[in-house]
């Protein structure tokens, strides 16, 4: 499975792709304005969005890429748990993710969302 973490946090980033890498998985990363162009490029088959950054929220940019990329598994990801649970109500979200994240808790989110599971 190819992930993709848009992040506007390098560190953030960093820290997921190397859990993620720990896990097997392959994966791309890039801030919100290469977003569009990377999951054109990329195809992932997850990607993984940060809810605020710089000039976007994660909410937003999944409404765009959508469109470029319609059959992607998108998670929203934040530490603002109250409002990741009002953006998943978004028919674009198939689940949000609390972070900081541990590996058990990415783990566990990849193997629901491959099973296609959605807290909907």
């Amino acid at each position: 499975m190819k992930i993709l973490i848009i992040n506007d946090s390098r560190f953030e980033i960093v820290v997921l792709e190397t859990m993620l890498k720990e896990l097997g998985f392959q994966t791309d990363s890039c801030d919100e304005y290469a977003a569009i162009e990377m999951a054109k490029s990329e195809a992932p088959d997850l990607i993984l969005v940060n809810l605020y950054m710089k000039e976007i929220n994660g909410d937003i940019l999944i409404e765009d890429l959508k469109k470029v990329l319609p059959k992607g598994i998108y998670v929203l990801t934040s530490s603002n748990e109250k409002e990741l649970r009002v953006k998943m109500k978004s028919k674009n979200v198939a689940m949000i993710l609390k972070t900081p994240a541990s590996k058990n808790d990415l783990k566990e989110m990849i193997k629901k969302v491959s099973m296609g599971y959605s807290k909907k």
